[in-house]
């Protein structure tokens, strides 16, 4: 029984540091339409912010596609995907793909968003990483190609 504790504790510790908090805390199972109505309500500030924390809550990450201005999260997100986490890590860049493919980016230019060179080049780091997850990387590399795609 006490080499078991250790490993329940960790589990139990994961498991309390992936709940969401704040405004993600009524957000059943990541779900998407749950996901935009919270930020409708409290708007895009409250999943930046978010991302900019050291262990973001998986719903901010989810939610990163539903922003008014995704483009806004890219590079938080490009951050979080580079890490080691690995549940923070994937859901990351599956935002980004979601991002980079969507037609989300297509008001960007009315916005006059910030360029994307860090981003660009946080990918292309990421891409090029043997240390990272194959996975990871090929998607790095896609979602590059997408958001430079005119």
């Amino acid at each position: 029984m006490r080499r078991g504790a250790p490993v329940l504790l960790l589990v139990l510790a994961s498991t309390a540091s992936a709940q969401p908090d704040g405004p993600f805390a009524a957000v059943p199972d990541l779900d998407p339409l749950a996901l935009a109505r919270v930020i409708d309500r409290e708007g895009d500030g409250v999943v930046l912010e978010a991302l900019e924390g050291d262990a973001p809550p998986l719903a901010a990450i989810h939610a990163a596609p539903f922003l008014r201005a995704p483009e806004q999260a890219l590079g938080p997100l490009a951050r979080i995907a580079a890490g080691r986490d690995p549940w923070r890590a994937p859901a990351a860049m599956q935002a980004i793909s979601r991002i980079a493919s969507g037609p989300v980016l297509d008001g960007m230019t009315s916005r006059e968003g910030e360029p994307l060179d860090d981003v660009l080049a946080s990918l292309d780091q990421l891409a090029a990483d043997a240390t990272a997850r194959e996975d990871l990387r090929g998607a790095a590399a896609l979602a590059r190609s997408q958001l430079t795609m005119p």
